[in-house]
């Protein structure tokens, strides 16, 4: 987290912000503001583009506050970068034709897009332009194959939906960063692949 504090931070510079990342440079892009709250009559950043760890906003006050947070950290290593663009891009300007997203809607996307990164990984994929939609399927037979630890109960249609959903979002976002996947279901839809 950011420890800057600045006395006459006004809120234009975050609106001011770009949508996307791209020609930026590094140290730009490093101080684009993620969160920041007003105590006092003065801003107070609570996390910049360049931290490792994202505050999110807009979230019930009841919400623990490892929720409240987005921890790159637990990102495969190739993929942190062109996440924290997506997710950027996410913040500021939402999938087309939809709303810009709140912070719990934020984290439901890193959230579901997690596991589709680490079955990337495991597959030794090491770009998003690189998932073709065979690998796309693997994953897609992966999730269904899936059971929960203790249960042993295949996954919900609700999280397979939420799952394929992620991976929608994120093609349709990486096309706003220098990492653009293709399409990893052309003929269908993840609603039709959860069922």
């Amino acid at each position: 987290m950011s420890d800057s504090i600045s006395e006459g931070l006004p809120w234009a510079p975050i609106t001011n912000q770009p949508d996307d990342v791209r020609g930026l440079s590094d140290s730009e892009r490093d101080k684009l503001i993620i969160a920041a709250i007003r105590v006092d009559r003065q801003w107070v950043i609570l996390s910049c583009y360049g931290d490792d760890t994202w505050q999110l906003d807009g979230l019930p006050s009841n919400v623990p506050s490892n929720k409240r947070q987005i921890n790159f950290g637990i990102i495969p290593l190739p993929f942190r970068a062109v996440m924290k663009a997506i997710l950027y891009r996410y913040m500021r300007r939402g999938r087309i034709s939809a709303v810009r997203p709140k912070g719990a809607t934020i984290r439901l996307l890193f959230d579901f897009a997690l596991p589709f990164l680490q079955h990337l990984e495991k597959r030794r994929v090491e770009r998003l332009g690189a998932v073709t939609p065979m690998i796309a399927a693997t994953y897609v037979a992966a999730c269904k194959a899936h059971g929960h630890a203790r249960s042993r109960k295949p996954l919900a249609i609700g999280t397979l939906r939420g799952r394929f959903f992620a991976v929608e979002a994120l093609y349709e976002l990486s096309h706003y960063t220098g990492d653009q996947m293709q399409h990893p279901w052309p003929d269908t839809t993840a609603q039709e692949m959860a069922g």
